[in-house]
């Protein structure tokens, strides 16, 4: 049996680490990354964890509210004041080979914004937070929408999701979906299959695939987060609301969607202008029925 060479000091175990640290090294002959300014803090730990730390039982008392709202101005301050161009240089870029299969559509918020993630629990009921939550990446701390909601929301517009009692409008989608690709005949049940349960492929690696979508520009001040707020009245129209502030992602700010796309049904350039006009149609994340996450396309 093999025994381990003893180490005699220090020294050697430093020499005998950086022999292995050079064995253990990845070529990079297919992969090429970039890390910058790992310093800066990450958005989404500031929002969730960082937010509440300091808080005293002086603060917490409900008589004080003027001491809640000075507070959380200095907690919502540090978070709507961030510059994309410090939180885009924590990004790591990855180019492999197979960068060419990946296909983009670029998109730009109008007013009033973008939020997504309000089902994430952000409250604890003190004065001068923001109420509701908003979806971070967790690596870069950035906003982005998650490859499943992209998923959801784009197959929200075929008909798989209506029963039969909603006939009218299963075939509303129908017609909307064939007037888009101009074919009459096609059959929208086989292409949604297709699509988002990948019948028809013989691996899951042959499916069309659904990225999450990143925040890629921003307006020239660099600003892209803001807030805004909810009033509602209650039942009774004439009472004085209680303003509800959240957070939410600015206009003009420009997300790119990431997607795979497989041959099938339609072709792959019918498949990116299919969700491009789905996206612009019915945008995405919460409240789009009161204008917010509309999109349109981005013009660079």
């Amino acid at each position: 049996m093999r025994k381990n060479k003893p180490i005699k000091d220090l020294s050697s175990l430093g020499q005998l680490l950086g022999n292995k640290q050079e064995e253990m090294k990845v070529p990079q002959k297919d992969v090429e990354s970039r890390m910058i300014n790992t310093d800066t803090p990450n958005l989404g730990w500031l929002f969730y964890k960082e937010y509440y730390q300091g808080l005293t039982k002086d603060l917490i008392d409900n008589n004080n509210e003027k001491g809640q709202e000075g507070f959380f101005k200095e907690k919502n301050d540090k978070i709507l004041k961030a510059q994309f161009r410090s939180y885009h240089n924590t990004l790591v870029i990855v180019e492999d080979n197979n960068t060419n299969e990946i296909k983009t559509i670029e998109m730009k918020t109008t007013y009033p914004g973008l939020i997504m993630g309000t089902g994430v629990t952000h409250e604890t009921g003190l004065k001068g937070e923001m109420k509701l939550g908003l979806s971070f990446d967790y690596t870069t701390g950035l906003p982005y929408i998650p490859g499943s909601s992209v998923k959801g929301i784009l197959r929200s517009v075929f008909p798989g999701s209506f029963t039969k009692a909603d006939e009218e409008f299963k075939e509303a989608r129908i017609a909307y979906i064939r007037d888009h690709l101009d074919n009459q005949e096609l059959n929208v049940e086989e292409l949604e299959a297709e699509l988002f349960e990948g019948k028809g492929s013989e691996s899951i690696y042959d499916r069309d695939v659904f990225m999450d979508a990143h925040i890629t520009d921003v307006p020239g001040n660099g600003i892209f987060l803001g807030s805004d707020f909810l009033t509602p009245h209650g039942e009774n129209p004439l009472k004085n609301p209680n303003p509800i502030q959240f957070l939410k992602i600015l206009p003009e700010v420009t997300f790119t969607f990431y997607f795979k796309f497989k041959g099938g049904v339609i072709t792959e350039v019918q498949k990116r202008e299919l969700f491009e006009k789905i996206l612009k149609d019915i945008g995405v994340g919460a409240k789009t029925n009161v204008g917010y996450g509309q999109l349109v396309s981005s013009n660079k």
